[in-house]
């Protein structure tokens, strides 16, 4: 009798000659001791499996306070983590409960290096701002808290769980245009809400993968770790994400208008289940009703001054326009519809030399006067391994996140490019030539062992561009 067969025997498993094998057992004490070495063995085994702490995120057994094989937490700051809801280069999103059983979303971030002060502002900023925000449509604050130090720094941000699923994750090939105007009106909500406090805040990264639709049909907007309050020095910093950012938001400059231009952006989305970037490179035409068509046009202007002014002045267009909430409900006449493209301002940014800005200054200002600021530009074309996101920096400065195939306008010259997610790596100064495309290509290298991260691994990438 072999070991195998003995082993399934004991665990249940054995689908051979019962009856046969376990006569051999009594009449063979050799056999006999086998059995009980492996039941033995197995009832260790279960002993130990009981005891040990498996990973949400990867189920491998976590034997500290974080996953040796993912880096995922156990129980950061005394929650217990449940599961994962997202996860990426700068960290997690996890479901977890506290001691009372109460789950929360609890959302960390991680470091491939010690935080930098901005960092460290920007999450507490978002907490602040959380701590500030009552609306029934936007996670209400928990808590906050930091463990460990250097490259080990973990923040945490303890939230409200918004039960639903994403807009970018419903299963759904469109939305009608109804379920669109439905959506404008939610999310035109919530804006007016930040819209009307004083200093008014700008969430910057409205998108579909931030808007929470809930079992009642009621929309949630999430993630304000890129908020602006208006009137505090935004910089040249770019917060948020291409092809949903309109074109001044590329130079760190926003108003009331940032996150109508997001909306219209998400609408096109949900109606073509293409990123708006890549609507624009194919010149994809959507056929929409004719007011439908005007009213997504106004959100997407790429002359700031040429959108709604405010999310009330949307909201309230979109409740008095009754011909553009009929025109949707009726059943389909071909001839009734038109072609939109929004083009816009993504086909700006992505048109290479003579970028025209209309920006916007100051709320605080006595008067908004729009200045036109015309910049070179480039193109920069990313080449990452499937499934990667990646942080962009240019010239010391985040410039967004990014993801294969995407193609960024970026200021032309001599830049020093970095590219970073999580333990992976890759910096070069090149020159980027005005109205071209460069590619730049990211290659994983040497892998090796680095005591200093989590993953016991350091993965180097390198650079390879092709102007053309």
């Amino acid at each position: 009798m072999n070991r195998e067969d003995l082993e399934l025997y004991v665990t249940g498993n054995f689908d051979g000659d019962v009856t046969a094998l376990e006569r051999e057992i009594a009449d063979d004490p050799a056999v006999a001791a086998a059995v009980a070495d492996e039941a033995r063995f197995e009832m260790l085994l279960r002993d130990a499996t009981a005891a040990a702490t498996f990973c949400v995120a990867c189920e491998e057994i976590v034997r500290g306070e974080r996953c040796d094989a993912c880096g995922a937490a156990v129980r950061p700051g005394g929650y217990v983590i449940e599961r994962v809801l997202v996860s990426n280069a700068h960290g997690r999103m996890y479901v977890a409960h506290d001691a009372d059983g109460k789950q929360v979303a609890l959302k960390e971030l991680a470091f491939v290096q010690a935080p930098s002060q901005s960092t460290i502002d920007a999450f507490e900023r978002e907490a602040k701002f959380l701590r500030a925000l009552e609306h029934p449509a936007i996670p209400r604050f928990v808590a906050s808290f930091e463990e460990g130090r250097g490259v080990h720094t973990r923040y945490y941000l303890a939230q409200e769980l918004v039960d639903g699923t994403t807009l970018d994750r419903i299963e759904q090939r469109w939305y009608t245009e109804a379920e669109i105007v439905d959506v404008a009106r939610h999310v035109l909500g919530i804006l007016v809400y930040l819209q009307s406090l004083s200093p008014m805040i700008v969430h910057r990264d409205v998108k579909p993968a931030n808007l929470v639709r809930r079992a009642d049909g009621s929309i949630a907007l999430v993630d304000f770790g890129a908020a602006y309050v208006d009137g505090a020095t935004a910089g040249m910093t770019t917060v948020g994400t291409f092809g949903y950012m309109p074109v001044e938001q590329l130079a760190g400059i926003v108003d009331a208008t940032t996150d109508l231009y997001a909306l219209g952006a998400s609408l096109m989305y949900l109606l073509t289940r293409q990123e708006p970037w890549r609507l624009a490179q194919t010149k994809t035409t959507v056929n929409v009703a004719a007011p439908l068509r005007a009213y997504l046009d106004k959100l997407t202007a790429t002359d700031p001054r040429e959108r709604f002014a405010s999310a009330k002045e949307a909201l309230a267009m979109l409740d008095r326009r009754e011909e553009l909430v009929k025109s949707v409900s009726k059943p389909k006449r071909s001839r009734a519809y038109h072609a939109v493209w929004i083009a816009t301002g993504i086909a700006v940014m992505g048109a290479g030399v003579g970028v025209g800005v209309a920006m916007r200054k100051s709320r605080l200002e006595e008067q908004k006067k729009a200045a036109a600021v015309t910049t070179e530009m480039a193109t920069l074309r990313v080449v990452l391994p499937k499934g990667i996101e990646a942080a962009l920096y240019i010239d010391e400065q985040r410039f967004g996140t990014v993801r294969n195939g995407l193609e960024v306008p970026v200021p032309a010259g001599l830049r020093d490019l970095k590219i970073s997610s999580g333990a992976a790596r890759c910096e070069q100064k090149m020159r980027l030539p005005a109205g071209k495309i460069t590619t730049i290509e990211c290659i994983i290298g040497v892998v090796e062992p680095s005591p200093r991260l989590d993953n016991k691994t350091s993965v180097t990438w390198s650079f390879k561009s092709t102007p053309f």
